[in-house]
């Protein structure tokens, strides 16, 4: 059943973390807990070259900031994402799998973390404060299990109205967004 898509049927929102959620990752061969502090991506989303990919296979780019199909916001509740699909074999993947919620998370691929660590009842806690951020993935099994990504029309509709219950200046970055669409569509 077609619950009503985007313009172009090919738009996806979500957050690729969220703050205060921490993740289990490997640093070093050592299980840590990490988490993200908000600011932590400023710096490369001014410069606009972070990518979605696909299962973080860099041959299978989503969307792009730099062609104004990929918008990145560090919001009051993570970092919010909203893409138009590229229509492509991994666009057309990835939306597909958003679709039927056989991939249903972000996760994020980041270089040159600057990091605070602290020990917390004998568990080390790895706190990024800045970063290059290099792409966000659609992927199946995030290590940020509080991230999600939506398509279709419904969904979105339900995401942007949570997120904005939580954090209201979404106006400009959603008018970017239907700007791509319609020129997707010419």
């Amino acid at each position: 059943m077609d619950e009503g898509l985007s313009a172009t049927g090919r738009r996806m929102v979500g957050y690729a973390l969220r703050w205060g959620h921490p993740a289990q990752v490997t640093v070093g061969g050592q299980r840590v807990t990490e988490t993200f502090r908000r600011g932590a991506f400023l710096t490369s989303i001014a410069e606009g070259r972070v990518l979605m990919c696909l299962d973080h296979m860099w041959d299978a780019v989503v969307a792009r900031q730099a062609d104004g199909t990929l918008t990145l916001v560090e919001d009051a509740v993570g970092l919010r994402v909203d893409a138009v699909a590229n229509h492509s074999p991994a666009g057309d993947d990835a939306l597909e799998a958003v679709r039927c919620r056989a991939c249903a998370g972000l996760s994020v691929s980041f270089d040159r973390p600057a990091a605070e660590w602290r020990d917390v009842d004998g568990e080390s806690v790895r706190e990024i404060v800045s970063c290059e951020l290099l792409e966000v993935s659609v992927c199946r099994n995030p290590a940020y299990r509080s991230s999600e990504i939506v398509a279709g029309r419904m969904r979105i509709d339900a995401f942007l109205t949570a997120a904005a219950a939580l954090d209201d200046p979404h106006g400009a970055r959603l008018a970017r967004l239907e700007a791509a669409e319609a020129a997707l569509r010419r």
